[in-house]
């Protein structure tokens, strides 16, 4: 995110231009690139949003693949699953259930949730009392548990049909050992005249 890269450079601008022109919005802005609870949100969205930024691009594609779309957004979820769910029970968890998967009552404690070095590195550094960087973390973790149920929503009900289309790809159906498209043509029996 561009922000986060030139945040110092932003904060002296509009404190500068606070000063000079008595801008009242320059001086809103001052004061949200100086209080740095804003700059850990924003460190925390950096991580999240990246992979959905990724996301969007893919299927705003024009000759979008449909096989790689369902295994990015299954990559997706499962990145905001591990940033919030506790690793044990993710492992247990089969792919064709993750649209039913009731992660939130398995949740990490706050305590437990890592949102990446740089977030962690700017806690750490950051003089701000415990409770204050409690609730900041409980709220990137609320964020976080509010975007994989969207996520969620979005995840069809036949991801498993989905990933078995992968097979029909000429790249692997020139690839040698060549796949079986048995457990594929077995889920569209009802299709056939018998």
């Amino acid at each position: 995110m561009t922000i986060l890269d030139q945040w110092d450079a932003l904060k002296l601008h509009f404190q500068l231009a606070a000063s000079t022109e008595r801008c009242y919005t320059a001086q809103q802005l001052c004061d949200m690139f100086s209080d740095i609870c804003n700059k850990l949100y924003v460190l925390c969205m950096r991580k999240v949003l990246t992979e959905v930024n990724k996301m969007n691009k893919a299927f705003q594609a024009a000759n979008a693949d449909v096989t790689k779309l369902t295994t990015d957004l299954l990559q997706l979820y499962a990145c905001l699953m591990q940033l919030v769910v506790i690793p044990a029970i993710l492992e247990k968890l089969p792919t064709n259930s993750l649209d039913s998967f009731a992660f939130r009552e398995h949740l990490m404690p706050i305590s437990c949730v890592h949102f990446g070095f740089e977030f962690e590195n700017a806690c750490g550094t950051a003089s701000l009392p415990t409770d204050q960087l409690l609730s900041i973390r409980e709220r990137c973790r609320n964020f976080v548990v509010e975007l994989a149920d969207q996520v969620q929503m979005h995840l069809p009900s036949n991801i498993e049909t989905l990933l078995l289309l992968e097979r029909l790809k000429p790249s692997a159906a020139t690839s040698l050992p060549i796949p079986s498209l048995a457990s594929l043509t077995g889920r569209f029996r009802h299709l056939i005249d018998r």
